[in-house]
């Protein structure tokens, strides 16, 4: 009697583990960003300093930085759903440290802290989430999964404040503790048996352990990506006011809903037909946006940039992603998943760096021209690497 064989194509994308994740890393995004939109103004209501305030809105990133040198050998190291469980109790805490905090040097400890928690959330989720899909569906899958972040990114900052507004910061920061706790119960429902079985490499601080070099050619591709994005994210509001432009925060949610649609779209292509051939398009689109972001006068182009840009850097960057956690077997996916981020987290440090540089030099517009170099830089990189890129692809 034959034996029935499933294909890779048929296996399922949505399996009760990855229904599971995609639930608990829009818990843990939707605390993150609602986080982010309240720490600034609860520092300046404590009394906090320009300077002070300034640390605060970019203490969890510094923390986050630092912390994934022990993150992502540890996801690698130990069972993930505990490394995962570890760090949404210790985000728990870090959220009744924020209700409780009658200080702006106590919530600056806190902001710092919530760092270290996010490194090891952020890492985990995305390596357990590759872990759950078949190879087949990487790309559409990553595509989906970030949808969870990008709905949060959307609505997050707007129930922060609405939560604000009704129940005061300390209350509000018990419920995203309480948040946390919730999704800490729920993250004990997952079970995957191929976790149990799966090889766990000697926990090690080491240069491999921390960053993959199979992915550094992905990950150069992000960073240059990445700087552009943060760019967007720093200087968009300031662009608009110094234009007179009003409700430019409709950029951002273009942008997301456009996204809706792009991403689960673009990952699927990149499954079909590669990473290669996809993300070339896409970074034309990005290209393009910059330049139509460039000549900007009125909000109608505003929003004509935004979707421009979510069919260009939405769309190429969870192919970016999947090419990256396929260049490494499932034991070493944490130190993949650790390469991307460091490329991100290190982009959204310079990039602004670099943007605001040449507007005090010169000016907006000049600026967003200028963003087109990075992408160019890119695309040269992937040209050069083709053979590399077109390898991931077939692994």
């Amino acid at each position: 009697m034959e034996t029935l064989q499933v294909t890779p194509s048929a296996e399922k994308l949505w399996t009760p583990n990855f229904i599971k994740l995609f639930i608990i890393n829009m818990g843990f995004q939707l605390c993150t960003y609602g986080m982010n939109t309240l720490a600034s103004k609860f520092g300046y209501s404590l009394g906090a300093a320009l300077a002070l305030i300034g640390i605060i809105a970019s203490g969890h990133s510094v923390g986050s930085l630092v912390t994934k040198i022990v993150a992502a050998p540890a996801v690698d190291s130990f069972d993930r759903k505990k490394v995962l469980l570890f760090g949404l109790g210790f985000l728990a805490f870090v959220y009744a440290g924020y209700a409780l905090s009658h200080t702006a040097m106590m919530l600056t400890v806190f902001r710092v802290l919530q760092g270290v928690g996010m490194a090891f959330v952020t890492l985990v989720t995305m390596t357990m989430a590759t872990d759950a899909l078949p190879e087949a569906h990487m790309g559409a899958g990553i595509g989906y999964f970030t949808l969870s972040i990008t709905l949060m990114q959307s609505v997050a900052p707007s129930l922060g404040l609405f939560l604000f507004d009704r129940i005061g910061y300390n209350n509000t920061f018990w419920c995203m503790s309480a948040l946390t706790v919730c999704n800490f119960l729920f993250a004990c429902t997952l079970h995957n048996k191929a976790e149990e079985e799966r090889f766990k490499p000697p926990f090690r601080l080491s240069f491999r352990s921390i960053i993959a070099p199979e992915c550094l050619v992905v990950s150069g591709i992000v960073f240059l990506l990445s700087c552009t994005f943060a760019c967007i994210n720093g200087y968009m509001v300031l662009y608009a006011d110094s234009m007179k432009v009003e409700n430019v925060s409709l950029y951002f949610t273009v942008y997301a809903l456009i996204l809706l649609l792009v991403r689960p779209m673009v990952g699927r292509l990149s499954d079909k037909y590669g990473t290669y051939r996809v993300i070339f398009p896409c970074m034309m689109c990005y290209g393009i946006a910059f330049l139509v972001l460039s000549t900007a006068r009125s909000l109608p182009v505003f929003l004509l940039a935004a979707g421009i840009s979510s069919f260009g850097y939405g769309g190429m960057f969870p192919a970016l992603q999947a090419a990256c956690m396929k260049c490494v077997p499932k034991e070493r996916r944490g130190s993949a998943s650790s390469t991307l981020y460091v490329a991100v987290d290190l982009a959204q440090f310079f990039g602004p760096i670099l943007g605001s540089r040449i507007i005090e030099a010169s000016s907006y517009p000049v600026m967003w021209r200028c963003m087109e170099i990075p992408i160019l830089m890119a695309t040269a990189v992937a040209l050069w690497k083709r053979k590399r890129l077109k390898e991931i692809d077939h692994i």
